[in-house]
């Protein structure tokens, strides 16, 4: 694991070539989304790649933060997100995304990293 950027709302790393994210205020608003985006493109060059986020920590995030998490300027780049949801309320956070926001690239939600990490390993990317 290696670690690419950590501030004060979220730590980015790399481990077996993908990307990954974790929040570490239980708020996302849009200004942190965009700075999590923005680490991200900067850290891959925006070349494309896959992400695993842990969301272990979140308890809200904002309806501006979800539309734009879900939007082309979001995923571009990204192939396909795995997201780590392993309590009851950060899988209502998740399903509640998906059920307004529904994203363009591969998406699935886990309980366990290992598992995140295998399904994003087999994901098929665009040729």
């Amino acid at each position: 694991m290696k670690i690419l950027e950590e501030n004060d709302w979220f730590v980015l790393w790399e481990e077996d070539g993908i990307y990954c994210s974790r929040y570490k205020k239980p708020t996302v608003d849009l200004e942190m989304a965009k700075m999590s985006v923005a680490a991200r493109l900067r850290h891959s060059k925006s070349h494309p790649c896959k992400l695993f986020l842990d969301i272990k920590n979140l308890r809200y995030v904002s309806q501006a933060a979800r539309e734009y998490s879900a939007s082309d300027e979001s995923i571009y780049m990204a192939q396909a997100c795995a997201v780590l949801a392993p309590s009851r309320i950060t899988k209502l956070i998740a399903n509640f995304f998906l059920s307004f926001n529904k994203p363009k690239i591969p998406f699935q939600i886990f309980t366990s990293k290992e598992k995140a990490f295998e399904w994003l390993k087999m994901t098929e990317t665009e040729k």
